[in-house]
């Protein structure tokens, strides 16, 4: 397994907001997939606050984490 930035595989963020959604939309409840995909996409930059982390074995996501203001 190795850990990587998420903007090295943008391919898996529907993935990971679908889990994120499913995990934690009581904290937003009135965030859409769409909004939440939208803004894993904002994380694909070359700022390190905000980034996303994903565990990557044999090409699939095992697990995610955020590193926020």
């Amino acid at each position: 397994m190795k850990i990587v930035d998420l903007k090295i595989y943008p391919e898996h963020i529907p993935q990971l907001a679908e889990w994120h959604h499913a995990q934690w939309k009581a904290i937003n409840p009135g965030q859409t997939m769409k909004q939440r995909i939208e803004k894993m996409q904002q994380y694909l930059n070359d700022e390190f606050v905000p980034s996303t982390f994903v565990a990557i074995e044999h090409d699939i996501v095992k697990g995610s984490a955020a590193i926020l203001e």
